[in-house]
C-alpha cells in the first residue's frame, strides 16, 4: 500500500536511505576487491576489467538516486576513464593501473550518507473523492445542460451566469476544475481575460476546459497561454467535454497511471514505487527480465521504465521483445540509465525507446517525466478506444474490458451480468427521417446508458445500433431490472423528425457469469435472449434464463 501522509513517506525514504548505506559499505569493498588485481604486473587485465565495469555503472545511478552525488561523479569519470583505455591497444602502464586501484580505495571517503532528496516529495492525488467543477456560460439553456450532464457523470457541479457569480465562488473555494465559456454577453464579462487573470493568481493552476463560438488560431493560442488544457467549439460534443475532463484528473475510471519498472537493483526499484506512489502512480517492480512479458499481460501499464544494463541482457533487448507484441506497439518505454555515451543512447533509442533519462534522476524530474508520458499514452490509448459519436468504447475495446471483468468476477466470486441491447426498427428511423436523425437516437441512447449506470459499469457501442453493458456484481435478473427501468425511460423519449415527433424502444438480452465465464459463451447467451426479446415482439428486456 502507498503510504498516505508526508510523515509516512518521510519515514520509508528514510529505511531506505539506511537499507542503501548499509548496502553501499558491501558494495565499495566489493569495488575494491574487483579492482584490486589490476595492481598485479602480470595480470590479464580484461577480466577485472569485465567486473569492475558494470558495478561502476550501478554504483553511479544507484549513489546519485540516493543523495551520494560525488561519490556517483566519481563513479561515473572513473567508467569513461576505464572504457576509454578499453578502446586503446596499448599495454596499460601499471602506475595507471595502481593509480585506478587507489581511487577505488578512496571512493569510501566521498560518501555523506545522506540523502538530500528526502525532504522533497510530490503531493499525491486523494482518489475517490467527488470532484467539484464550475462552469462560466451566459445562455441559461446551454448552462442548464451542461451543468446536468456534469452531475450526471458524478461532478459536484456549479453554474454561473457571469465572470463576477464565478469570482465570488471563487473567492470561497476552489475547485478541481473549470469549464469556461470565453465569448460571453456584455454583462458576462470577458472570459478568455479572466481565465488569465486567475491562473497567474493560482498555483498549481486550476485545470480549465474552454467552450467558445471562436475556433481559430488567435483564440487557440489565447487558451494555451491562460493555461487551458482542452478547447470545444459550439455546440459542445458532451462526451468528448466528459473524457477530457476525466484526464484532467489522472484518473480516467478513477484508476491510478500504471508503470512497470525493470532494474536488476531492488533499492531502486523500491525508491520509484514510493516516489511515483506518492504522486499516484502504481508502479510494478520486475527485478527479474524474464517475468516482463507476464507482468505486461497482467498489469496492462501507461507507461514501461526500463534499466539499459542489466546482467544476461540490455533493456534495448527487452525493448525490440516488447515491440515484438502489436499490443505494446504504443507503450511509451523510458530508458533510465547512468550511460552518459550518446552514441550509446541513440543506438538505444532506436531499438524500440522513446525517451532517455540518465541516472541519477532528481525525483521532481522523474515524476513530472512519468506522469506526462503517462497522461499522453492514456488520453491517445482512450482516444483511439473510443467511438467518436457516442463516447462509449468501441468493439475491441469493449470486449477487452469484458474479459477483465470476467476475471475479476471469477477470482471474486461475484456475479458479473452481460447485456446486448439493439434499438427496435432502427432502419426505418434511418429511411424515414435521415441518418443524422438516426445518429441523434444512438446518442441519446448512449447518454442514457452512461449517465444511469454505475461509474464502475461497461458501456460499448458494439455496432451499429447495437450496445453492449457489463454490470459487476450483479446477477442477470438483477441487471435486467435495472435496464427495463431504463427502456421504460427510453421508450417515452420524443424525437424530433421530418414531419412529426417520434419514440424509439429497444430489446435488450442479458446473461451472467454464474454458468459461463467464457467470453465468447457469455456473448452467446445474451445475444440469444436479445434475439428471443425481438422474437417476443420486441421493447422488452429477456435472461438467458428466461427460456432455459
Amino acid at each position: 500500500m502507498t503510504p498516505s501522509t508526508a510523515s509516512e513517506i518521510q519515514a520509508e525514504m528514510a529505511a531506505l536511505n539506511l537499507a542503501y548505506q548499509a548496502r553501499l559499505t558491501d558494495d565499495l569493498l566489493a569495488l575494491q576487491a574487483q579492482a584490486a588485481p589490476l595492481a598485479q604486473p602480470d595480470v590479464d587485465v580484461a577480466a577485472p576489467l569485465a567486473r569492475l565495469l558494470p558495478a561502476l555503472h550501478q554504483l553511479i545511478g544507484s549513489a546519485g538516486t540516493f543523495g551520494e552525488v560525488a561519490l556517483s561523479e566519481a563513479a561515473r569519470a572513473l567508467e569513461l576513464q576505464l572504457r576509454s583505455r578499453q578502446r586503446q591497444a596499448a599495454a596499460w602502464p601499471l602506475d595507471e593501473r595502481k593509480a585506478v586501484v587507489e581511487t577505488v580505495r578512496g571512493f569510501s571517503r566521498l560518501r555523506t550518507g545522506q540523502d538530500p532528496h528526502t525532504a522533497s516529495v510530490a503531493p499525491g492525488v486523494i482518489s475517490g473523492q467527488v470532484r467539484r467543477v464550475d462552469v462560466l456560460e451566459d445562455d441559461p439553456s446551454i448552462l442548464s445542460m451542461l451543468v446536468s450532464s456534469l452531475r450526471s457523470f458524478g461532478y459536484a457541479a456549479e453554474g454561473h451566469a457571469s465572470v463576477a457569480a464565478l469570482e465570488r465562488s471563487l473567492a470561497r473555494r476552489r475547485p478541481d476544475a473549470m469549464i469556461v465559456d470565453v465569448h460571453l454577453g456584455a454583462e458576462g464579462g470577458n472570459g478568455l481575460a479572466l481565465l488569465e487573470a486567475l491562473q497567474d493568481r493560482r498555483h498549481p493552476p486550476i485545470p480549465t476546459l474552454v467552450i467558445t463560438t471562436r475556433d481559430d488560431f488567435e483564440h487557440r493560442l489565447r487558451a494555451v497561454r491562460a493555461g487551458a488544457v482542452g478547447f470545444f467549439s459550439k455546440p459542445v460534443d458532451l462526451p468528448q467535454l466528459e473524457n477530457r475532463l476525466e484526464l484532467c484528473f489522472d484518473d480516467y475510471r478513477g484508476e491510478p497511471f500504471r508503470v512497470v519498472a525493470v532494474d536488476d537493483d531492488p533499492l531502486l526499484l523500491a525508491r520509484y514505487q514510493l516516489v511515483l506512489g506518492r504522486a499516484g502512480v502504481g508502479v510494478y517492480a520486475v527485478s527479474d527480465p524474464a517475468q516482463l512479458h507476464e507482468t505486461l499481460n497482467a498489469v496492462v501499464p501507461d507507461l514501461l521504465l526500463l534499466d539499459v544494463q542489466m546482467p544476461g541482457c540490455t533493456g534495448a533487448e527487452l525493448a525490440q521483445m516488447v515491440r515484438f507484441d502489436e499490443r505494446w506497439i504504443g507503450l511509451p518505454i523510458i530508458y533510465v540509465s547512468a550511460e552518459a555515451d550518446v552514441g550509446l543512447q541513440t543506438a538505444a533509442m532506436v531499438r524500440g525507446g522513446d525517451e532517455f533519462m540518465i541516472k541519477p534522476i532528481d525525483d521532481s524530474i522523474l515524476v513530472a517525466t512519468v506522469l506526462s508520458r503517462a497522461r499522453r499514452s492514456r488520453a491517445l490509448a482512450n482516444a483511439l478506444a473510443r467511438d467518436s459519436l457516442t463516447g462509449l468504447l468501441k468493439h475491441g475495446a469493449a470486449k477487452e474490458q469484458l474479459s477483465q471483468a470476467l476475471s475479476r468476477a471469477v477470482r471474486a466470486g461475484q456475479p458479473c451480468s452481460i447485456a446486448m441491447i439493439d434499438l427496435d426498427h432502427f432502419k426505418q428511423v434511418n429511411d424515414t427521417h435521415g441518418h443524422a436523425t438516426g445518429d441523434k437516437v444512438i446518442r441519446a441512447l448512449a447518454s442514457l446508458l452512461k449517465n444511469s449506470l454505475r461509474k464502475d459499469d461497461i458501456v460499448g457501442r458494439y455496432g451499429g445500433e447495437e450496445f453492449l453493458v457489463v454490470m459487476n456484481n450483479l446477477t442477470a435478473p438483477a441487471a435486467a431490472a435495472k435496464l427495463d427501468r431504463l427502456r421504460t425511460q427510453f421508450s417515452a423519449l420524443e424525437f424530433q423528425g421530418a414531419e412529426a415527433p417520434f419514440q424509439v424502444s429497444f430489446s435488450a438480452g442479458v446473461s451472467d457469469s454464474r454458468s459461463v465465464s467464457d467470453v465468447a459463451d457469455v456473448l452467446i447467451e445474451a445475444d440469444a435472449a436479445l434475439y428471443r426479446a425481438k422474437d417476443a415482439g420486441r421493447n422488452r428486456v429477456m435472461t438467458a434464463d428466461d427460456f432455459t
